[in-house]
């Protein structure tokens, strides 16, 4: 299937798509939002952990409704095909969007965080990059086993690469040629990606970069390099400005500036 040359097509399908639910959080309260496209996936809780759904009570069914109204940014996490040589066993790529992607802290290095509901193929290969035992200084430098995050744009080719990854688990030829160009590294994507962080597991102590909470996985990585993918204005020698997919009320979004927020009279949209 040709995942991106029949736009009318791929809009009728997500258009005809109804959501069951979401739990999106970060809230960004001075960007009112308008819609790109819609997904019946809930993209923070990919189908391979999605077999037997809990049974929530009423304040928390009460939290979900509430942060529909809240938008939060969507990105790709790719893990790589690993094929050790010291006899380790091999680790098949993995993939998935996530919708709890965020910066924790910029200094002293730039650590993001995200999180995994269980069980899930793909936490289990970012597991696997850094076995418990794995000496920090053996895998040091070692862009073999880094994660990459992909930050989506947000625009239609953005939106179809959300919704595909959505099932998350194993990653197939099919969807690697999606991601990157041919024969290409992180550096160089496809349409719908703007930027690449390349991370390794962060290991500041044994295994401490993945926390469990209730039935979810805190994962924390380490900004190791940037893939830049923007595209430069030759006329204003500048790079283009952009906006990243946003998600909210089980739509894809694109967030606008709010105008004259500085008034006294409220705005609402």
């Amino acid at each position: 299937m040709n995942y991106f040359g029949d736009g009318v097509h791929w809009k009728r399908l997500l258009r005809n798509q109804s959501r069951k639910s979401s739990s999106l959080s970060n809230p960004s309260p001075l960007k009112p939002i308008s819609a790109i496209e819609s997904t019946n996936t809930p993209i923070d809780t990919p189908l391979e952990a999605s077999n037997k759904s809990p049974v929530l009570n009423q304040l928390a069914l009460d939290v979900r409704q509430v942060m529909r109204h809240v938008p939060h940014s969507v990105v790709i996490l790719t893990t790589p095909n690993l094929h050790p040589k010291s006899g380790e066993p091999s680790i098949a790529a993995a993939a998935m969007t996530l919708s709890s992607f965020t910066t924790l802290t910029l200094s002293p290095e730039p650590i993001i965080t995200f999180n995994i509901k269980r069980p899930s193929r793909t936490l289990d290969a970012l597991k696997a990059l850094y076995p418990i035992g794995l000496a920090s200084s053996s895998a040091k430098d070692t862009p073999e086993r880094w994660f990459h995050i992909h930050l989506l744009e947000a625009n239609t080719s953005g939106a179809q690469l959300a919704n595909h990854f959505s099932r998350g688990g194993p990653m197939l030829p099919e969807d690697h040629k999606l991601v990157y160009s041919p024969g290409a590294v992180a550096d160089v994507t496809t349409r719908g990606i703007r930027q690449t962080f390349q991370c390794e597991i962060l290991r500041n102590r044994e295994n401490s970069g993945f926390i469990d909470v209730g039935d979810h996985t805190l994962v924390f990585g380490k900004v190791m390099k940037i893939g830049f993918g923007e595209e430069v204005d030759k006329v204003k020698g500048r790079k283009k400005e952009w906006r990243g997919l946003c998600y909210m009320q089980g739509k894809y979004q694109i967030t606008i500036p709010m105008l004259h927020a500085d008034k006294k009279k409220d705005v609402t949209f």
